[in-house]
C-alpha cells in the first residue's frame, strides 16, 4: 500500500511539470526510434547538464492531499543551480525545507522521469522562481557546535553586513496526518560573526556605538512590534549603517 502511495505521489508531481512543456517537444513519428526520441528529449530538458545529476533518488514521503514540506508549498517551479563554477539554468527544481534538500526532476536517457537530491556540498548557490518571483539561496557550513545550523539560507542582503533567512518547516500530527507548519529565522552577519535576530534591544546592540542611530531608524518604520519587522524593512537599516 505504501509503495502505491509513493508511486501515486510521484506521478502527481511529475505529470504537471512535463505537460507544461509538451508543446515545445518534438513530434514522435514512426521513423524515429523510441530510444532516440527519449535521448533527444532528455538532452532538451536537461540542456546537456548530465554532470549535475549525481545525487540520491528522492521519494516523496508526505500525503499529497495535505500540507507538504516544500518551499512555498510549490513543486512545479523552475530555477538555476550554480555548481562548481558552472551555471545550470532552466531546471525543474523544488526545495524540501524540512529535510533541507534541493530536488531536481529530470528525464534520463531511457525516458524515465527521476527525482534526484542534489549534493549540497557541490552547490555554490541556487535560485528558485515561483510565480515569477526569484529567491536566491546559498549553502553555509558551520562547525557542529556552532550556534547556527549548517544548511541553505536565503541571502536577502549581501553587503558589508549580510541578512540571511532560514526557511523552516517542522512536522506535526493533525487528524492522523503529518502537517508541516512554516516559520523563518533571520540572522545578521556583522563584525565577522552571525547573530540571530530576535528582540529589538539585542538587534540594536549588534551595531555597537551606532546603537542610538539604529534605534531611530527602527522607530521611523512605525511598526507595532519588532517581531513583525520584515527583511524588506531591515535592508535599508543595514544600508544606512554601512554609510556611517
Amino acid at each position: 500500500m505504501r509503495l502505491i502511495s509513493v508511486v501515486f505521489t510521484f506521478l502527481v508531481y511529475i505529470c504537471p511539470i512535463f505537460s507544461q512543456s509538451s508543446s515545445s517537444l518534438p513530434n514522435f513519428s514512426s521513423n524515429i526510434s523510441a530510444d532516440t526520441f527519449a535521448v533527444n528529449m532528455y538532452q532538451r530538458i536537461m540542456n546537456h547538464n548530465h554532470d549535475l545529476v549525481n545525487g540520491r533518488e528522492y521519494f516523496p514521503y508526505h500525503n499529497v492531499h495535505h500540507s507538504n514540506p516544500f518551499f512555498k508549498s510549490e513543486i512545479n517551479a523552475t530555477g538555476t543551480v550554480y555548481s562548481n563554477g558552472k551555471t545550470y539554468p532552466g531546471l525543474h527544481i523544488f526545495y524540501d525545507i524540512y529535510k533541507d534538500e534541493i530536488i531536481l526532476s529530470y528525464l534520463n536517457p531511457v525516458g524515465s522521469v527521476k527525482l534526484i537530491i542534489l549534493n549540497n556540498h557541490a552547490i555554490d548557490s541556487f535560485q528558485i522562481v515561483i510565480n515569477t518571483v526569484p529567491t536566491t539561496f546559498q549553502p553555509f557550513f558551520f562547525p557542529a557546535d556552532f550556534k547556527i545550523k549548517s544548511g541553505f539560507y536565503e541571502v536577502s542582503y549581501n553587503g558589508k553586513t549580510k541578512l540571511l533567512i532560514k526557511h523552516k518547516k517542522e512536522v506535526t500530527m493533525k487528524d492522523g496526518y503529518d502537517e508541516y507548519p512554516y516559520s523563518t529565522q533571520k540572522y545578521l552577519y556583522i563584525n565577522e560573526n552571525y547573530y540571530p535576530i530576535t528582540t529589538q534591544s539585542r538587534f540594536q546592540k549588534l551595531f555597537g556605538d551606532k546603537n542610538s542611530l539604529i534605534k531611530k531608524q527602527i522607530r521611523s518604520l512605525h511598526i507595532s512590534s519588532f517581531r513583525e519587522i520584515t527583511d524588506i524593512e531591515i535592508i535599508p537599516i543595514l544600508r544606512y549603517y554601512e554609510t556611517l
